[in-house]
């Protein structure tokens, strides 16, 4: 094999391939090989990227205070519950008996109200989800049994994650302000 080509080595019997020369700069040669590679590692990292770019944020954990109603009432004509409280002027008349005891709104749901700055008004700031609704009747049954049912003014510190669409609320804690009691089945103190 004295005149096989430059890629070729004689070992024994066998010719070995080695690996050619690399192309010069500037030569044709070295142009086709990135040409080939580039692209295809291109649309990779663009994948890669749109999937990125996609997947959601972790949410943020936040803390709410303001007043827990049940969306029944609140969806009532006028905000007047059941009880004949005015939630939107009056949400501190609204009584846990009417949220826990009355079906309607005991299965309706539960919303957090907040009044904003300069406003005369509450407003629904956000809506509970399937497992805070269950978090929230816990809490609020075990109010009820702390004082019979005929508590109004049921302020609470909820603290969760708020959906992406602004409005849904994932509760974790639910407490009274200021209790040291972050646990959803127990209540604080009696508020006034």
């Amino acid at each position: 094999l004295a005149h096989a080509p430059s890629s070729y080595t004689e070992a024994g019997n066998r010719r070995l391939r080695t690996k050619p020369d690399p192309p010069e700069p500037g030569s044709d040669t070295l142009r086709t090989t990135m040409t080939r590679h580039v692209p295809a590692n291109l649309a990779k990292v663009a994948f890669l990227l749109c999937i990125a770019i996609s997947l959601p944020a972790p949410a943020a954990s936040v803390t709410h205070e303001g007043f827990i109603v049940d969306k029944y009432c609140w969806d009532k004509p006028g905000h007047v519950g059941i009880d004949g409280s005015n939630l939107e002027t009056a949400p501190e008349a609204h009584t846990v008996h009417c949220m826990v005891d009355i079906a309607s709104c005991r299965d309706g749901g539960f919303v957090l109200l907040e009044k904003k700055s300069g406003a005369s008004v509450y407003s629904v700031k956000y809506v509970l989800d399937a497992a805070g609704n269950t978090k929230a009747l816990e809490f609020l049954d075990a109010l009820k049994a702390s004082d019979g049912g005929g508590r109004k003014s049921v302020i609470v510190s909820a603290e969760g994650t708020v959906g992406s669409d602004g409005s849904t609320f994932s509760l974790t804690t639910l407490a009274l302000p200021g209790s040291s009691t972050t646990a959803t089945t127990t209540p604080g103190p009696m508020a006034a």
